[in-house]
């Protein structure tokens, strides 16, 4: 019997591939739910390493980086191009 493994394995695995990461976030813009766009960057920032190593890689506090990314608020553009530059996606 073939074992199954976590979805968020599988999840992880697509979204290394920046066409991928891009059609996911493409997606959710359509949806026009800004928290959901903002779940689907988390989603994308933890394929490529978590949110501390995407910290270190945009030179951005990780503090702020989480606040960016809460559900809460929507960050200004000008992070968010910083943020999905460092993933190779572009809007």
């Amino acid at each position: 019997m073939r074992t199954s493994r976590p979805f968020s394995e599988t999840l992880n695995e697509v979204l290394k591939d920046p066409e991928q990461a891009a059609l996911y976030l493409e997606t959710c813009l359509e949806e026009g739910d800004m928290k959901l766009f903002t779940v689907a960057l988390k989603d994308i920032a933890n394929a490529h390493g978590g949110m501390n190593h995407l910290s270190e890689i945009t030179c951005l506090n990780s503090e702020e980086l989480y606040h960016i990314l809460s559900e809460s608020r929507f960050s200004p553009m000008e992070t968010l191009y910083k943020v999905l530059g460092t993933m190779g996606l572009l809007v």
